[in-house]
């Protein structure tokens, strides 16, 4: 879920001339670029030899009874993609039991761990937003109840509720006898937590020692998730796109921005886009990508 009073607008598109390809992508789409590309300039995104990969993670499964029907969806029609799990979200069992029955299905799945954002209890933005059953002022981490990582919590504490997290889900597939397995975390919200180096890097530490990839959603342009985890040692990757369906789960705005990372794609550039899996429409013309781009978008395992 984006943070809603923080947005991010980034436009560094590295070694080439970024508006005579948007320019160019306008033309062969008959619009206008709806956003920017973000940090080329990095190792983990700069452009490599003929083409690049795009690797799409659908956020919030478990969130909406939708997003456990097109997860299914996406598992019967065999489609490489990425789902990013909320722990103790409502529908956290049916997600994981289609996750059991389609076990063959080319998935991979993530945790996406629940972050305090900036303004939180505040008026419109109230605590339920993180998680179902949100802490009390005060109150101490339920392992029983809780999932979010909230400011209170020490950086010691955060790497614990993560690991409980993990070890949860992954101790549940094991007793149903799958071998699918959490191979990695992002952040849900997190304006705030993610600016905390402590935090952060104490995140990163345990995805290096347990050999876990960490994915910034980049809900604020100063996040320091991805360049802590880098630190740290671990494999970490940040969105470098814009959400491909911030617009309410719009299809022809969905098609453009597939496109666009397609685009980016071709043009030699990996590309990292998150959606969210309760939009059908969005999971929908993400199917009609990989079938008609075969070779460009990848699980993360595969990126």
């Amino acid at each position: 879920m984006v943070d809603m009073l923080n947005t991010v607008n980034i436009d560094n598109f590295g070694n080439i001339d970024r508006r005579d390809f948007l320019g160019c992508l306008a033309v062969a789409l008959g619009t206008s670029s709806l956003f920017s590309f973000d940090s080329f300039a990095d190792p983990v995104f700069q452009r490599v030899d003929y083409v690049g990969k795009v690797c799409v993670i659908f956020d919030d499964a478990g969130g909406a009874k939708e997003s456990v029907t097109n997860l299914e969806f996406l598992a019967r029609e065999e489609v490489s993609v990425t789902i990013a799990l909320m722990p103790r979200s409502r529908y956290e069992q049916d997600i994981l039991d289609a996750l059991v029955k389609y076990e063959k299905a080319p998935i991979d799945l993530i945790i996406h761990q629940q972050m305090e954002f900036i303004g939180m209890g505040q008026k419109g933005r109230p605590a339920s937003m993180l998680e179902v059953n949100p802490r009390e002022p005060g109150e101490k981490f339920d392992p029983e109840k809780h999932a979010a990582i909230i400011d209170s919590d020490s950086a010691t504490d955060a790497q614990k509720i993560l690991s409980y997290n993990i070890r949860r889900i992954d101790d549940y597939l094991v007793s149903s006898g799958s071998s699918r397995r959490v191979i990695g975390f992002n952040n849900h919200t997190g304006s705030l937590l993610t600016q905390k180096v402590d935090v952060m890097e104490a995140l990163g530490r345990y995805a290096a020692d347990n050999n876990l990839v960490v994915v910034d959603s980049v809900t604020i342009a100063s996040s320091v998730m991805y360049e802590e985890a880098r630190k740290a040692g671990a494999k970490a990757y940040k969105r470098n796109i814009d959400f491909i369906d911030s617009d309410h789960g719009n299809k022809k705005s969905s098609i453009l921005k597939l496109s666009d990372c397609y685009g980016k794609a071709m043009m030699g550039f990996n590309v990292l886009a998150i959606g969210h899996l309760q939009n059908a429409e969005t999971v929908r013309e993400y199917i009609k990508a990989v079938r008609r781009d075969k070779g460009y978008f990848r699980r993360l395992t595969k990126f």
